[in-house]
């Protein structure tokens, strides 16, 4: 993904939240100017994932006392 300084997320206007018993299920719609493969592999794969940022590495909490 090129250019994430400027990236400027949308709201999540027209999200549709569906529940069914004890399960509940955020439903959000997006037109993407990518090809559905492509928007497939960045959301599978993990190589992708990590470029976006959306895997990281986890991290032990910190003491807030340290800050």
């Amino acid at each position: 993904m090129s250019h994430r300084e400027s990236y400027m997320p949308g709201s999540a206007a027209g999200a549709e939240v569906r529940k069914d018993g004890d399960k509940w299920t955020l439903v959000l719609v997006r037109d993407l100017r990518h090809p559905p493969a492509k928007v497939w592999q960045a959301l599978t794969d993990p190589a992708h994932l990590r470029e976006m940022g959306a895997v990281r590495r986890r991290q032990e909490p910190r003491d807030r006392r340290d800050r």
